[in-house]
């Protein structure tokens, strides 16, 4: 598996055709396969809809606090690519990340809220009860990590504004990050709850 990895980084359409033995290595194994899963990314980079059959695994990988750091992030980054081509391979995660948000630190943090961002562009539903964490995402020192949150937090405003003004403090706070994207997306958050 490691020299499909190897082949992987450069040339992913070379190993199209392994990508069901590859998501089988996943679902099998306790501490999955650093090589499978470095290659499933890179093969979610041009065929995504080629490795959403391995979303729930991949979703089960990055909450799972037993798994390694690599994997979790590693995981995280190939279900963000799958996300796009079908919300639904990580929607039964959805309290497993905004726990993430919550409890880690760091990059897997940050990804967690790439993924509820993602999530909340179709399921506001579904991340609505959630908004509190969303909050203390925007403390975090990495510029995604806050732009995602703040993506997140205003997609939910937008369907629930009343909800999210539970949030005002942190959309209002928003809107000086020194981040420009975060500070677009505190407006758009702010813009809903003024509307509600």
């Amino acid at each position: 598996i490691e020299c499909l990895a190897v082949v992987a980084a450069q040339s992913p359409e070379d190993c199209l055709s392994a990508t069901p033995q590859l998501i089988a290595v996943l679902e099998t194994d306790d501490q999955p396969d650093r090589y499978a899963l470095a290659t499933l990314l890179a093969i979610a980079d041009i065929a995504p809809d080629r490795v959403v059959p391995a979303g729930d695994t991949l979703g089960a990988v990055v909450v799972d606090d037993e798994q390694s750091e690599r994997n979790r992030l590693a995981a995280s980054a190939c279900l963000g690519k799958l996300i796009d081509e079908d919300t639904a391979v990580a929607l039964t995660h959805i309290e497993g990340f905004v726990e993430m948000v919550g409890t880690c630190d760091g990059y897997l943090r940050q990804n967690a809220a790439a993924l509820l961002s993602d999530l909340a562009v179709l399921h506001t539903d579904r991340l609505e009860p959630h908004v509190g964490k969303f909050a203390t995402m925007l403390e975090t020192d990495l510029d995604d990590g806050r732009v995602n949150a703040s993506a997140a937090l205003s997609r939910v405003a937008e369907d629930f504004p009343r909800s999210a003004g539970v949030a005002a403090r942190s959309i209002a706070a928003m809107l000086d990050d020194a981040e420009p994207q975060v500070r677009t997306n505190g407006c758009w958050g702010a813009g809903h709850l003024d509307a509600a």
